[in-house]
């Protein structure tokens, strides 16, 4: 009985404590194909950084992830449909409550304008998406600037499979650049994903197996 109660609290109480402040962070870097995380949280099993379809790498610039061949006008749907996005995410052995998103963008004079960015999550098993919703938009994207979106996710908890998916669109020219750039706010990061490890509720027996352990102590001990 000992033995069970011991372990059973230590487990809780580990769990609780083994927060992590970073799920997953990206410094951005110039490179044709996918950029990995280069720092994971506790279970948390990859996290890549891609381009869709419609996009075509941009290695001008030295020190940021680039894409082109943005959506020229158009609409989030019509960015969705050829393929004009970012993904990120990560995937974990563990559940997440999510705390926040941020990261550092910037575009071209002929890049695209207006940006929104959704996440997606997905069934742990299957894959299969169980839910989409849009958490952030852009619709002024100023060209070579340093804005910074530091998004709140807390409503999202208990996440073991998320994705974040940025479309981009209202591009003036099929060279026109959109790059994820690193802040100083961030860690020099591009993007941050943070969040803590979900804490495990105990078992509903436990408390009673805390009393009925008192009471077998204190009998034994008035004996």
């Amino acid at each position: 009985m000992k033995r069970v109660l011991l372990s059973l609290t230590l487990a809780a109480f580990s769990a609780a404590g083994a927060n992590a402040a970073t799920i997953a962070a990206f410094t951005s870097a110039p490179t044709g194909g996918d950029l990995s995380a280069d720092a994971l949280g506790a279970g948390v099993t990859s996290a890549d950084l891609t381009r869709g379809s419609g996009l075509n790498a941009f290695l001008g610039n030295s020190q940021t992830y680039n894409s082109r061949s943005w959506t020229i006008d158009g609409s989030k749907a019509e960015a969705s449909n050829t393929g004009d996005f970012l993904n990120w995410g990560f995937e974990s052995a563990i559940g997440y409550d999510l705390t926040s998103l941020s990261f550092g963008y910037d575009r071209s004079p002929t890049g695209p304008v207006s940006i929104a960015l959704d996440i997606i999550l997905r069934d742990a098993i299957t894959n299969a998406i169980t839910a989409q919703t849009q958490i952030f938009a852009d619709t002024r994207v100023a060209s070579n600037s340093s804005a910074t979106a530091v998004i709140d996710l807390t409503q999202f908890d208990a996440i073991t499979n998320a994705e974040f998916r940025l479309f981009g669109w209202n591009a003036t020219g099929g060279t026109g650049t959109f790059d994820i750039e690193n802040r100083a706010s961030l860690g020099t990061k591009g993007i941050l994903i943070a969040g803590e490890i979900s804490v495990v509720p105990l078992p509903a027996s436990l408390p009673l197996l805390a009393g009925a352990f008192g009471l077998l102590t204190l009998g034994r001990r008035r004996a």
